[in-house]
């Protein structure tokens, strides 16, 4: 027999179901029953997120929601599939506020019906630690029958990315000191979706992944796993408007600091990337001074951090891939070309 706690719980989680009687059975189970018919696939992603750790808790949960929802996501959208269904584990802090968690789930209900995609399950657990601590696993099926690996990068290839490198840290510096309340980009991170469908009818994909982690690392990951060289033109990223100012304000050439790519250790390449504390409220007053046009106020060392660590900061939506084509696609740049060790 549930607990009263538990069920009060559940119920919240009823309206982010679908077909609930059929394969949910009302989470009155602790199973779902899915149908899948024979000879199909299924691509299937997981990730997780703490309070603190990969978001502020000043974001509050609506934002954990979105940022939760997009990082798994986004590991599905760089795979050519179409999300179905998902699981949720979530452990719940101490002392938890009940309006807290309708505002995340009212928050991944909106998301559901953007994607067509719906609960069939997880888990739910109280916690020792003060913060909120969530999974989710996202089930896709693919749209082709090919299958767009980390590995399947070859010599000859151009390098591309979507979007645009580098918002995510000067968001992250805009909250960590006050200025923002949430993520201004989690409002317009349905582009993703459409950026994925560009991607693969415009492209013959190799290897495809998303920047969640970061990009220095997916690629260092690209590299150590294909045995290739990444020729890596950093002064062609796609960066961020603030950050394209300064780098011409300052005639910063990148690439003499490409190093920086080439020394990420592929031990380094699953862990999230840590930006120091002490560097960030620098780099927030280097932003500032962008912001009021003070360049002569920077030091092209403080240019330089905030550069690189906003490159090397993850961009949930971000997708890098790698491709024969030689194509010029709006919101999607070509930073290099591959080679063999």
């Amino acid at each position: 027999m549930k607990n009263t706690c538990e069920l009060n719980f559940l119920h919240l989680l009823l309206p982010l179901a679908k077909n609930k009687q059929k394969i949910t059975k009302n989470f009155q189970d602790d199973c779902a029953y899915i149908n899948i018919k024979s000879n199909k696939n299924l691509i299937i992603s997981t990730d997780s997120l703490v309070e603190t750790h990969h978001i502020l808790s000043k974001c509050g949960h609506e934002a954990f929601a979105k940022k939760l929802f997009f990082r798994t996501i986004s590991d599905i959208l760089c795979k050519n599939a179409t999300p179905l269904y998902y699981t949720l584990n979530i452990f719940l802090p101490l002392n938890f506020d009940f309006k807290n968690i309708e505002c995340f789930m009212k928050a991944l209900q909106a998301l559901g019906k953007k994607y067509n995609i719906f609960l069939i399950g997880g888990d739910t657990s109280k916690s020792t630690s003060v913060n909120f601590i969530a999974s989710m696993t996202i089930f896709a099926k693919p749209n082709d029958n090919n299958q767009y690996l980390r590995l399947g990068a070859k010599s000859g290839d151009g390098v591309y990315i979507s979007g645009i490198v580098g918002a995510g840290y000067i968001a992250y510096l805009q909250i960590l000191h006050g200025q923002l309340k949430t993520h201004p980009d989690y409002t317009k991170m349905q582009v993703s979706q459409k950026i994925s469908q560009t991607i693969f009818a415009n492209f013959k994909v190799n290897a495809s992944t998303d920047v969640s982690d970061g990009l220095f690392a997916e690629i260092a990951a690209m590299q150590c796993l294909g045995k290739l060289k990444f020729n890596i033109n950093i002064n062609s990223l796609p960066l961020a408007k603030p950050l394209v100012s300064l780098v011409k304000n300052k005639k910063i050439d990148l690439n003499l600091f490409h190093q920086n790519l080439q020394n990420t250790r592929a031990n380094d390449v699953f862990e999230a990337p840590i930006t120091h504390k002490n560097n960030t409220l620098e780099d927030f007053n280097t932003l500032q001074k962008i912001q009021h046009k003070q360049f002569n106020a920077i030091t092209q060392q403080q240019a330089l951090s905030i550069v690189l660590n906003a490159i090397k900061f993850g961009d949930d939506c971000n997708i890098l891939f790698t491709s024969k084509n030689i194509l010029q696609v709006k919101q999607i740049s070509c930073i290099g070309v591959i080679s063999k060790k």
